[in-house]
């Protein structure tokens, strides 16, 4: 149970609460008689604090130490609470990178934010480790298909140079389409060695193919889509099939893409730093003769 679910519990034992109750007089249109003041308590119509303490952390200790001094209610005291914690709940962290996050921490005045925050970071940072140790798996295979490609004989550049004279002799979508793909792995992959404004350009190079090919594969009836279930430090992640069923996946956080893939309800398949090897396989299986056979006129 997260914070803010046992903060919305109703079982309550704060004083405040019990304290704030709202009189309310009724008064009858058909007639001129008036009736008793009834009382109407109304804190179980929001999120209220299990307890006093838990009231004060979340409204600052400015306001607490006016509260206790009796310069203000306990109805003024629970509106600031009751906005502060909605402004937490509602607030989004799509797309946040993790120094952004800390940024806001350093400047909101809502204590309930920051508290949801740095929450987030801390989760963020975990999978930020986590992902760094499979990068590192997957600049290794990047490494070794820059010199042979699953035991072809030609480098990465010379398939990726192979796939863009296939698509320009044939005109052939398919080959189009995996020829992106690969472009757009080699430039996700290669990013998270290069300087900041090197890494900065190659992910947008990602982010620009990936737009690109969003409406090449709704046209070929391709599968692909996107899921906010990343597991990962992103905010979600886009998903590809190959005709053969193979699943590829990208990690993003940009805001743009999602405007042009549909949401998919997939499940990412388990297989770690894969992408750029399953497109290898799928461009061995399928184009290898044409691949190949400039090495097979040179011999």
């Amino acid at each position: 149970m997260n914070i803010f679910e046992i903060l919305k519990s109703k079982d309550s034992d704060n004083p405040i609460l019990k304290d704030y109750q709202v009189k309310e007089e009724l008064t009858n249109d058909c007639t001129s008689e008036s009736v008793q003041p009834v009382v109407v308590n109304t804190a179980h119509k929001v999120a209220d604090p299990i307890n006093i303490e838990d009231t004060f952390n979340f409204v600052g200790k400015s306001l607490a130490k006016s509260y206790r001094r009796g310069e203000i209610s306990a109805k003024e005291l629970l509106r600031s609470y009751r906005k502060n914690v909605a402004e937490a709940e509602t607030f989004c962290t799509f797309g946040y990178k993790i120094q952004e996050l800390q940024e806001v921490i350093r400047t909101t005045h809502n204590p309930a934010l920051k508290a949801k925050l740095k929450d987030v970071v801390e989760e963020k940072k975990a999978l930020r480790q986590k992902s760094n140790l499979q990068n590192h798996s997957t600049q290794d295979k990047l490494d070794m298909f820059k010199i042979d490609v699953l035991g072809m004989g030609i480098g990465l550049r010379k398939v990726m140079a192979s796939m863009r004279k296939y698509y320009k002799k044939t005109g052939n979508r398919n080959a189009l389409i995996v020829s992106l793909l690969l472009v757009t792995e080699f430039a996700n992959v290669n990013a998270k060695r290069l300087s900041s404004e090197k890494r900065r350009m190659a992910y947008e190079r990602k982010t620009i193919l990936l737009t690109r090919l969003s409406s090449l594969l709704h046209e070929a009836g391709w599968k692909s889509g996107y899921n906010e279930a990343t597991g990962k430090n992103a905010s979600y992640l886009v998903f590809v099939y190959l005709p053969s069923g193979v699943q590829l996946t990208w990690h993003c956080n940009e805001y743009t893409i999602p405007q042009y893939y549909d949401s998919l309800d997939d499940e990412w398949d388990g297989q770690v730093c894969m992408t750029l090897e399953k497109i290898l396989v799928y461009i061995k299986e399928n184009y290898h003769e044409f691949i190949l056979s400039p090495l097979r006129n040179a011999a």
